[in-house]
């Protein structure tokens, strides 16, 4: 122990503090920290005892006061290898990795020969992607031990993920002249670190050498899928085309549904994608080879034209109808794009249906055609006829695929803006067979989207340990259900409650969070296992983690609510200023009526909350006395209150967008999040680079540059803002605007540039046009985003009823008069429609 910062503890607390730390490390953290309480005494200020006071505390619900120990011990004795551990200990347990890395960092410099420090720092640096300071810390590692094969690898890893490659092979060329004997194939960690050697070659770009390597290896390893598909790879790279053509068609005997398997083997022919001929040549001999491949069937559908995919199709169909595949729309929707794909498929249907109706055969081929017919006219909006074809389905076969053909019904009324008609549908098909899983999960998911939240949290919690609170919904947070989670989160929004919306956002936030964060222990088990190959996919596939869709849905879901927070908060300190005036200019008598109003009405919101903490306590109670029931997870704030009461939404905004913009900075909903945080944050140079270059290199149409700049503009141009907006940083936004967006500098009229550059036929373009418009000054927006709702979402083809709805409820915010004439249009243009 340090007496460099404090005075030395006499022997008999030097024990009492060893004794300390072994009841930590058994987990009894009370008793440790009466003991360091008592040290403490006959010891005032002593650094390291207050260090583990602090973490003792940490464990006891005493946080505030533990954080406070661990700062001040680190004060009282900088120079102590102990505080300084036990401060990354809480850092790291916070999973607060880049102070844990600072802390463990310093640590190992105070004790250098502590291999423990040394391995957990080795981790941090991984997690925090510090991999140059993880190779020095394997590096020591492997010098102290030696003996061990997964502090080899563990330093060939880490040298490979910085990019290293030679020295990652020379360190396991080393452990293999160490070892100087020949491990059996069923050593399966040997057959990891030579297939990592050889991956590890590969890398470096000397795919030649990698050939020769994976060829004298080969014998030696149990994988031999690997062994072949590396062999392909390599063969193809060095264009020995005729060797890479044996090994692709060896893969496609083994698996005739891999896709890649099939387009390397075309590559390896030579076959250039524009020869249709010789692909069609290609894939007609690989049917009568593998005659039971669906994927050799569908490949060719991609590539084939004119009668040549008539005639594919037309057999794909016949085939997959006469097997009863209900699947076999969603196999084809891809080519619904290609409108003379489309005009093909609906003749073939259509003529198969003709056929089968007139003779229908023995078979179930006419079901089936059937179903597919309700699933392409609802694709081509013409929901009426879908429904049409799928309650003939019903009536040819009312029983055994009921459940089958109510979830395409609900899809169909979904489509058609009958979102309670779709719920009611699934539903009656859930009741059928309540065993079924899936269809429970469904039925949910569109009661949410019915805002049928309560019956939906019921429907859901059949499934559920049913909580402490009486349904299923801690329960989801804690089965990480993200797509009950989103839409959860998405339904209390719509309906304005955005407590619980927010609250199942942050459940998101923390199951993403909670997936980067667990690869921290597979920094040591992966390695322990020997399977670094897949250690380093854990790797890549945390690095993009939060660039999946439903935490992009999240992430613009929150910001939308906290940036709607503070728009609120805003208005209601305005609010409150006037009422302020308001009471100064009534009569003594009428303040005092209003006061107790207020009065009572602060009154009655205390006593409801007091009752919803008496309901969760006694719930929780209930359910620690049964003894089937497991330990209740408290939930201080069920109903996300707290949430809703941040000091500093855009912060919180901001919380979200972070991990998207370090991962995701080529998704243009990125960027999108990014410039409306910085430009409510008044941020605009900010905010600028969120739109170009950022925003053009994530794939944004002008329509989207032309939108956000003209915003820029406005905003650093209007008076209101001249003392937010500091006159230098006026200046750069104003001459770096027209980099983002060429002309923009001679625009006076905004109106009229938004009209022109970005209203279009499109849902999305009218909701941008309209954003626009409610910024910048004018004379009558009511009018032009009246126009533009009425001009635009109701003729389009491409609106959908959830479009128009979200036209209706702009309508209804603005306080215009025309919400009924709209209603009224709407339930016109789409009469299947129940959500006006």
């Amino acid at each position: 122990m340090s007496t460099k910062g404090s005075k030395p503890l006499s022997s008999k607390d030097q024990s009492n503090f060893r004794d300390a730390i072994k009841l930590y490390e058994a987990n009894q953290y009370r008793k440790a920290h009466k003991i360091t309480e008592q040290i403490l005494k006959k010891n005032p200020g002593h650094g390291e005892t207050t260090a583990l006071r602090g973490l003792m505390r940490c464990h006891i619900n005493q946080k505030d006061e533990g954080i406070a120990d661990l700062k001040k011990a680190l004060t009282t004795d900088p120079e102590s290898y102990i505080c300084w551990h036990l401060y990354g200990i809480h850092a790291k347990m916070e999973k607060n990795y880049e102070e844990a890395v600072k802390a463990f960092t310093k640590t190992f410099k105070l004790e250098p020969n502590n291999a423990s420090v040394c391995r957990d720092l080795a981790m941090l640096q991984s997690q925090t992607r510090q991999f140059a300071g993880a190779v020095i810390s394997r590096g020591k590692i492997l010098e102290g031990k030696p003996g061990f094969r997964q502090n080899w690898s563990a330093l060939a890893v880490a040298q490979f993920l910085n990019k290293e490659y030679s020295a990652s092979e020379n360190t396991l060329t080393n452990f293999e002249k160490a070892i100087n004997t020949k491990l059996p194939k069923t050593d399966l960690e040997n057959t990891e670190m030579i297939l990592f050697k050889n991956v590890v070659i590969y890398e470096s770009g000397d795919v030649a050498r990698a050939l020769e390597h994976l060829d004298s290896i080969a014998d030696d390893v149990n994988d031999p899928l690997s062994v072949m598909e590396y062999r392909a790879k390599y063969l193809l790279e060095l264009g020995r085309k005729k060797e890479a053509e044996r090994e692709y068609r060896a893969l496609v005997k083994r698996n005739s549904e891999n896709r890649e398997y099939l387009f390397k083997l075309e590559e390896a022919l030579s076959i250039d994608p524009s020869n249709t001929k010789l692909r069609k040549i290609l894939y007609e001999k690989l049917a009568q080879k593998y005659p039971r491949s669906i994927v050799i069937k569908a490949i060719p559908l991609e590539f084939l034209t004119g009668a040549d995919f008539k005639a594919s199709v037309t057999s794909y169909l016949t085939n997959f109808f006469k097997r009863g595949v209900p699947s076999t729309f969603v196999s084809l929707k891809s080519f619904y794009k290609d409108q003379s794909k489309l005009k093909i498929i609906d003749e073939v249907v259509t003529e198969l249906y003709q056929t089968l109706s007139s003779n229908p055969g023995e078979d179930s081929s006419l079901l089936w055609v059937t179903f597919y017919l309700a699933q392409h006219y609802s694709y081509l909006k013409k929901n009426d006829v879908g429904l049409e074809y799928i309650d003939k389905c019903f009536k040819l076969s009312p029983e055994k695929y009921f459940v089958e053909f109510s979830l395409v019904k609900a899809k169909i009324l979904k489509h058609a803006g009958d979102l309670v008609g779709a719920s009611a549908v699934l539903e009656e098909a859930r009741a059928s067979d309540k065993a079924d899983r899936f269809v429970n999960s469904k039925t949910g998911k569109y009661l949410l989207r019915a805002n049928k939240i309560e019956d939906a949290i019921k429907t859901l919690s059949m499934f559920t340990k049913n909580d402490a609170n009486g349904s299923g919904v801690r329960d989801m947070h804690d089965m990480q259900s993200l797509y009950c989670l989103i839409e959860l989160a998405e339904a209390y929004k719509r309906v304005g409650n955005y407590g619980p919306s927010l609250k199942s956002f942050e459940g998101i936030y923390n199951v993403f969070r909670e997936i980067f964060t667990d690869q921290f222990d597979f920094h040591s088990y992966s390695l322990l296992k020997g399977t670094a190959r897949a250690y380093i996919d854990i790797i890549s596939f945390s690095d993009r983690v939060y660039d999946l869709h439903t935490y992009h849905r999240a992430a613009k879901g929150a910001t939308d609510l906290y940036i709607t927070i503070k728009k609120d908060n805003d208005q209601r300190k305005i609010d409150e200023i006037a009422a302020e005036k308001a009471l100064e200019q009534l009569s003594e008598e009428e303040r005092k009526r209003a006061l107790k109003k207020i009065k009572k009405d602060r009154v009655k919101e205390l006593k409801r909350e007091t009752e919803e903490r008496e309901k969760l306590a006694q719930a929780a109670k209930a359910a620690k006395e049964d003894p089937n029931t497991p330990k209740p997870v408290v939930d201080l704030d069920p109903n996300g209150k707290k949430l809703l009461e941040a000091e500093d939404p855009l912060a919180e905004a901001a919380r979200y967008w972070k991990p998207l913009s370090e991962q995701g900075p080529t998704s243009l909903i990125t960027w999108t999040i990014g410039y409306e945080i910085y430009s409510q944050q008044h941020k605009y140079l900010l905010a600028l680079q969120a739109v170009s270059p950022k925003g053009k290199t994530s794939g944004a149409s002008d329509a989207w540059v032309a939108q956000r700049v003209a915003r820029l503009k406005n905003a650093v141009q209007n008076p209101e803002n001249e003392t937010i907006v500091p006159p230098a940083i006026k200046v750069i936004v104003e001459r770096t605007l027209p980099n983002a967006y060429t002309g923009i500098e001679a625009v006076d009229d905004l109106v009229k540039f938004v009209e022109e550059k970005v209203l279009g036929t499109t849902a999305e373009s009218v909701f941008e046009y309209i954003t626009a418009i409610l910024e910048i000054k004018h004379d009558s927006p009511n009018v032009l985003i009246e126009n533009a709702v009425f001009n635009n979402l109701l003729v389009s083809e491409d609106v959908e009823p959830l479009d128009a709805l979200r036209g209706l409820e702009i309508l209804k915010k603005l306080g215009s008069e025309k919400v009924d004439e709209f209603r009224q249009k709407a339930a016109a243009h789409w009469p299947l429609a129940t959500i006006f």
